[in-house]
């Protein structure tokens, strides 16, 4: 069987503040929304069509710790991940979820705190954070 890649690289910007929480065995978890635009000239009348999508982010264990901490709304950020599809039952109606279980993120742009440095010089890797 041929090898098979599942990669996700998402570069956007943060929709809300990432807020810290924990599972029951104490790895920390950030779920993070991510808004991407893309856009183009429609062929027909010339005008400029906009679409943004929402991406549901989860970081796991140190990752989580440095999202909580640098990432913040509107902020521009780099992600790589793999994405995962899944579904559940709610009321006898199925819903369907998609997400991108994030492996590294590297804030992008200037910003206040990055001139201070505060913010990370690079990225961060998540490594062997991932439970499963």
């Amino acid at each position: 069987m041929a090898a098979s890649v599942n990669e996700v690289r998402l570069i956007g910007n943060i929709g809300r503040t990432p807020e810290l929480n924990y599972l029951p065995s104490g790895m920390p978890v950030v779920d993070l929304s991510v808004a991407t635009t893309s856009r183009r000239k429609e062929k027909e009348t010339g005008d400029r069509l906009e679409k943004t999508q929402w991406h549901r982010v989860v970081f796991y264990g140190n990752t989580a710790l440095a999202v909580a901490e640098y990432a913040t709304k509107s902020r521009q950020v780099y992600i790589e991940g793999e994405i995962d599809y899944d579904s559940y039952e709610k009321s006898g109606v199925t819903h369907y979820v998609t997400k991108i279980f994030g492996r590294s993120f590297q804030l992008l742009g200037p910003t206040p705190a990055a001139a201070r440095g505060e913010a990370p010089a690079g990225g961060y890797d998540q490594g062997d954070d991932i439970p499963g």
